[in-house]
């Protein structure tokens, strides 16, 4: 693995190093940093969509046209 560098301001770098668990490498912080920063970007989108856009439940207990487009035929319909 090669290694670079990463200027940041004496600021940054203390308090990366508050972050960093014990013997930990800057290495691993942003390693975890950017997986937290992934997941987190994650939940948020999840939830705006389910906050802002129309589901149809697998279980076909919505009532929808796809449900009933693909329920079996009643008798006497």
């Amino acid at each position: 693995m090669s290694l670079t560098s990463i200027p940041v301001s004496k600021e940054i770098r203390d308090r990366l190093k508050r972050l960093a668990s014990k013997g930990g490498t800057y290495d691993d912080l942003l390693r975890r940093l950017i997986e937290d920063a992934g997941a987190r970007l994650f939940y948020e989108r999840e939830k705006r969509i389910l906050e802002t856009e129309e589901f149809i439940p697998f279980d076909g207990t919505s009532g929808s046209p796809l449900q009933d487009r693909h329920a079996p035929a009643r008798e006497g319909a």
